[in-house]
Order: structure tokens, then C-alpha cells, then sequence
């Protein structure tokens, strides 16, 4: 069963550092949006009303933007700093105290819609990552070429992103298998509360 939802309401936006492995400064940043309703009709339209725009544009329920900085050296590769800021931008449902069986209508899709999130913030730090342990091989002679990778690693952020979206209509689809090897980045990037809350 395909269900075709819209949604949002927005909380504060909360900023969190997250204990990684990463070499370099990782933060993610959550907009969520509450969906609330007691007939699918009712969470349908509480969905459309509460969604941003920009999400209404491009047909999206969910989205994962990222932002990294970074300050090198040009000839010797010395990294004075480097970051990668994560921000979702999600749905919670709240659950139906009237129809409970109508919330659970929706459990699925809300997991399925988190993952697929998190992957692309998983293929954005697997890229990044990449970036700095160029920056870092470069320290060591061949700057200049370590440079050229970078900038293969900055078009490869957008051009995995979009490709996984593609191999997966948006979120539509999971894949069995990806065949993009950003799995061990995916403990990073995982979304710390569900999609599915209990109403007040």
C-alpha cells in the first residue's frame, strides 16, 4: 500500500554534537514538524498544512541539507579547520488516542522515510571524511594533487546524494544492497527518537 503524505509543524531547532570517530567537527541539527490526526484524511491534511514550502516544491516529506567548512593550506595541506554541519528536516506523527489502527497505517512509511534520511547524511560524511583524509595524505608531499581529490569529493557529495535518490524514487524504494559503501557511516548519522510519538 503507497501512501501519499505531506506534513509538518515545527519544534525549535535544536543543535547536537554527536560523539564520532570522525577526525573532524560533526554536528547535526533537527526542524521537526508534528502530524496529527484520527482519519487518514485528517493526517493528510495536517501534513499539507503544516509542510514547508520548500518541501511542497520539491515533493518531499523529508530532507537532508549539510554544510562543511573547511581551512587548509594551499601549498602544504595544513588543516586549521575543518567541520561538517548536518541538518534534517522531518516529520513526527503523533499518535491517534481516538484510531490507533490509523497511526500504525503510517509507522512504516515514517521508519522507511528516518533511513533513507539517514543515508544521505551517511554518503554526505562518507565523502567529507574522504575530504579530510586527502587534506591529510597531501601533508606528506603532493598537495596539489591531493587538492584535485578533493574537489572529486565535493561533486561526489551531490552526485551520490542525487543518485540515491534516483535508485530510490525519493525514498520509495530501499535497497537490498547499496552500491555506494556509506554503511559504516550510518551509526553517525542515526536519528536519536522516533517518528511516532504519543499524544499529550
Amino acid at each position: 500500500m503507497k501512501i501519499q503524505i505531506g506534513f509538518l509543524v515545527f519544534l525549535p531547532l535544536r543543535g547536537l554534537a554527536i560523539d564520532t570517530p570522525l577526525p573532524f567537527s560533526f554536528t547535526t541539527q533537527y526542524e521537526v514538524y508534528s502530524v496529527e490526526g484520527d482519519t487518514v484524511a485528517d493526517i493528510e491534511k495536517s501534513f499539507e498544512d503544516e509542510k514547508p514550502l520548500f518541501l511542497k516544491v520539491r515533493e518531499a516529506d523529508g530532507y537532508t541539507g549539510w554544510r562543511y567548512d573547511y581551512w587548509t593550506d594551499d601549498d602544504t595541506c595544513e588543516i586549521k579547520a575543518f567541520s561538517l554541519d548536518i541538518t534534517y528536516k522531518l516529520p513526527q506523527l503523533k499518535k491517534s488516542a481516538v484510531s490507533p489502527e490509523i497511526t500504525e497505517l503510517y509507522r512504516e512509511y515514517i521508519k522507511q522515510l528516518y533511513r533513507h534520511e539517514e543515508t544521505h547524511c551517511a554518503l554526505t560524511v562518507m565523502s567529507v571524511n574522504e575530504m579530510y583524509l586527502a587534506f591529510e595524505k597531501g601533508q606528506k608531499g603532493h598537495c596539489a594533487e591531493q587538492g584535485k581529490k578533493v574537489a572529486e569529493h565535493v561533486e561526489k557529495i551531490s552526485g551520490d546524494n542525487e543518485r540515491f535518490d534516483t535508485y530510490t524514487n525519493h525514498g520509495e524504494i530501499e535497497l537490498a544492497v547499496s552500491p555506494f559503501g556509506e554503511e559504516r557511516y550510518h551509526s553517525v548519522c542515526k536519528i536519536p527518537f522516533s517518528g511516532i510519538v504519543s499524544s499529550l
